[in-house]
């Protein structure tokens, strides 16, 4: 149906302005509530990098189901593009819903959604899938997603994923705790028979 389809988009999930600072926009999350895990996502910074997005298909997603759209190769120019944005206050409200702007989330963290018309655009690439297939990209490639022009359903998962090393003790600590709440108040099976390690990865330890 019409109105379900995705709007066809571009963006980043992080701060352009803020990527390259000593900024350290998610030391102080408390897990408080699960939004703090998505701002996970837009608090990332170069000194806590290398950050890495992905996506699981879980059904298979043909070129016209509608998804994932990137411009390979952008985290290599990343750095030069950011440079010719000018002052991160003109992005913030822009003088047109047509123009990119930064959705400021707080604290320097952020999402860029690209210009419709920004020339980009003509560097995308649609990336279908087989089912059980995994897709992970660097956090600095513009991505987005292309409409669905089928009658078959898109079924995915998304994953973010950053290196456990300069977290502090303290946020690991709440993170974990909070996720093993979640886990038992929505009864999920969780085979506790998995390794320490595998448990670390996962930040439930």
């Amino acid at each position: 149906m019409k109105q379900w389809k995705t709007k066809e988009n571009l963006h980043l999930d992080l701060n352009p302005w803020t990527y390259f600072s000593d900024a350290m926009p998610l030391d102080d999350l408390t897990y408080e509530t699960l939004r703090d895990f998505s701002k996970e996502i837009n608090g990332v910074t170069r000194e806590t990098g290398p950050h890495v997005q992905g996506v699981l298909a879980l059904n298979d997603n043909t070129l016209n189901d509608g998804g994932t759209v990137l411009i390979a190769g952008f985290h290599k120019c990343f750095h030069k593009w950011v440079g010719s944005l000018g002052p991160m206050a003109t992005h913030i409200h822009p003088g047109s819903v047509d123009s990119g702007h930064l959705v400021w989330r707080g604290r320097g963290s952020g999402s860029y959604i690209f210009a419709p018309n920004d020339p980009l655009h003509n560097f995308k690439q649609r990336v279908t899938m087989r089912s059980g297939s995994f897709l992970i990209w660097d956090q600095r490639v513009a991505h987005g997603s292309a409409q669905n022009n089928s009658n078959n359903f898109r079924i995915a998962q998304f994953i973010k994923a950053f290196r456990r090393q300069p977290v502090g003790k303290t946020r690991l600590c709440k993170r974990a705790k909070r996720l093993n709440a979640e886990i038992e108040r929505n009864q999920c099976f969780i085979d506790y028979r998995i390794d320490g390690s595998t448990r670390r990865a996962l930040g439930l330890s």
